[in-house]
């Protein structure tokens, strides 16, 4: 909680301590884990953040938010092939999670695979995910 606190007032190496001390209380504590990567965006670091989100993601392994992170990460860096497979690993877990797919959809678009896209929201509507359709 103490974490989260500084990383909302834009303190974000107190917040990066915050998470490690609580690290070594709980070193499997996925969502301090995703804490810590968010933070190290907050400070440019994408790297570093991946390896806290794949922590979360190796921890939790249907962590969405931390998948998201990531999927972010690789997608402002227009890795297009590494976003599209952190979803596709959310989804060999989770194949009916229309949120998922309709993330996965976005990555297709910004690739600039309009047939993809399509299909993509197409599927994450009929899972029910109401933004798709």
């Amino acid at each position: 909680a103490q974490a989260s606190a500084y990383q909302k007032n834009g303190q974000a190496d107190k917040a990066l301590y915050a998470y490690a001390e609580a690290l070594n209380l709980d070193p499997d504590d996925y969502e301090t884990y995703y804490g810590r990567g968010t933070a190290l965006l907050q400070k440019n670091e994408p790297d570093e953040a991946l390896i806290a989100f794949e922590a979360a993601i190796h921890l939790n392994p249907v962590y969405f938010d931390a998948y998201s992170a990531a999927s972010s990460v690789y997608t402002a860096r227009r890795q297009w092939t590494q976003a599209l497979a952190v979803w596709d690993q959310f989804l060999a877990q989770q194949p009916q999670h229309g949120r998922a797919h309709f993330e996965r959809a976005i990555v297709k678009r910004a690739q600039g695979d309009s047939t993809g896209f399509l299909e993509g929201l197409r599927r994450a509507c009929s899972l029910g995910h109401e933004a798709a359709c």
